[in-house]
């Protein structure tokens, strides 16, 4: 999972202002950890939705999923992405 380097803000601003910068730097940890961690699927969900991005351990037959992959839902179907 990604993990951002935690960088003290420089010395010479505002307390109240570091203070934001750290917790923007654990937001956007959290967010990334949050977005990266798909789990695997072997069947295509009920529902899908133009931007879904789901992880398939593999080809399903019968389906726009071919291979392995990360795919992403769009308004023409489904395209591998990764």
């Amino acid at each position: 999972m990604p993990k951002t380097a935690h960088i003290q803000p420089p010395d010479g601003i505002d307390d109240n202002l570091k203070n934001w910068l750290s917790q923007l730097t654990i937001n956007i940890d959290s967010e990334l950890n949050r977005v990266h961690d798909y789990p695997v699927l072997y069947a295509l969900p009920n529902k899908v939705y133009v931007g879904m991005t789901r992880y398939f351990g593999a080809a399903i037959p019968a389906t726009a999923i071919v291979a392995e992959g990360l795919w992403v839902y769009k308004s023409t179907g489904w395209v591998q992405i990764v």
